[in-house]
């Protein structure tokens, strides 16, 4: 495995435990990590791995706009459907 399989997982794995705590949660992750806050979630991630743990979250929320609903039609992101 290597340093970045291992960092893509622990991603992933960060941005399950996140969404699983619902979407205004996630929306204020986002706020929080936009606004250059350390976060308790996040301690443990690279700057880097940080930018992608946002730029992940912020494309799973994309779907919800600005309301944390979406169309019956679409299963939720955060589920892995």
């Amino acid at each position: 495995m290597t340093t970045s399989d291992m960092s893509n997982s622990k991603t992933e794995g960060l941005i399950e435990a996140i969404c699983i705590l619902g979407c205004q949660q996630v929306r204020q992750v986002i706020s929080e990590l936009e606004q250059g806050r350390t976060l308790l979630e996040v301690n443990s991630l690279s700057i880097g791995e940080q930018k992608q743990l946002l730029q992940e979250l912020k494309s799973i929320m994309s779907v919800y706009g600005g309301n944390c609903r979406i169309d019956e039609s679409y299963s939720d992101p955060c589920s892995g459907e």
